[in-house]
């Protein structure tokens, strides 16, 4: 089972049988075959819903549930009875996206003020099922099918001049999403119908106006909100990122260098069905060999 995975205890005719009151229902969860009682005994009374909601623990492990069901029949006499399932805690999805290299930038203006130099990553998803990015609540996400959970994916890049002294006055000014059209598919998360081409320029600031100067620093921008309109993505689809770099090439100043780049880290935050309360975090560039992905940015 998975975080907010859910275990229901309920009664189909003839149980109970007739003049049978359920008083309350307790769940009790220890570590099998140790008998580690894990967390505190959840006791519902009467009338339920009697459901038990299941929290992350250790991957593989596997837990006994006991199940204490309390009742009396019409003359008062009590009765309690035991059911005992046993669960195994699903190993966590890794990301979804392999970390890549930068490419080199691509010049426009140049020795102009401002010259914009863009850098396009490209992300694929190497996962089972689709990369959701936005579900505005339980019952309306932007592609089906439905995560069950509202949820906001974000992105946070760090950058800085990769050339110093040259390119101080470097800054991050905008955001280009692109993903191209995507077939139906259908897998163990259901069927996604054919998603629409998806292309959006998300501006994060206004040059020389309201914009992060590099400076001599490494700066970190976001985390900011992806478009709230991005669709998921399918797997085996790719998308590309492109942030674009502006700064003054007047009088001889250089474009940015091949190498090194100017983007340090890309991470992006998303979350996927079979874990659907769980978000995870995950270095498109920049991951740490001790990486913390896929619980936090590297």
């Amino acid at each position: 089972m998975n975080s907010g995975d859910t275990v229901t205890t309920h009664w189909v005719a003839p149980n109970p049988p007739a003049g049978t009151t359920i008083n309350s229902v307790a769940y009790e969860l220890t570590v099998w075959p140790q008998g580690t009682q894990v967390g505190s005994i959840q006791s519902i009374p009467a009338p339920g819903p009697y459901v038990y909601t299941w929290s992350d623990q250790t991957d593989l492990q596997i837990y006994q549930l006991r199940i204490t069901i309390t009742s009396h029949d019409a003359l008062n006499n009590a009765c309690t009875e035991v059911r005992v399932k046993y669960i195994q805690d699903q190993q966590a999805a890794g990301c979804f996206f392999n970390n890549v290299t930068p490419p080199g930038p691509q010049f426009n203006n140049i020795h102009s003020n401002p010259e914009t130099d863009t850098v396009t990553t490209t992300l694929t998803n190497t996962g089972s099922e689709p990369i959701k990015f936005n579900c505005a609540s339980a019952l309306s996400c932007v592609s089906l099918p439905l995560l069950g959970q509202s949820f906001q994916g974000q992105v946070k890049f760090t950058w800085h001049s990769p050339d110093l002294p040259n390119h101080t006055d470097l800054q991050l000014t905008d955001i280009v999403w692109n993903i191209p059209a995507q077939a139906p598919q259908t897998g163990t998360w259901g069927t996604s119908p054919l998603i629409p081409a998806y292309s959006n320029t998300q501006g994060i600031c206004s040059y020389n106006s309201n914009c992060t100067l590099a400076g001599n620093a490494t700066i970190t921008t976001g985390p900011l909100n992806v478009p709230s309109n991005m669709p998921d993505l399918l797997p085996g689809n790719s998308m590309t990122i492109r942030v674009s770099f502006k700064f003054d090439s007047r009088s001889g100043r250089p474009s940015l260098p091949s190498s090194p780049s100017a983007l340090l880290k890309t991470c992006l935050s998303y979350r996927i069905i079979s874990e659907n309360t769980v978000t995870k975090r995950c270095n498109l560039v920049g991951q740490s060999g001790s990486t913390q992905n896929p619980n936090n940015c590297d």
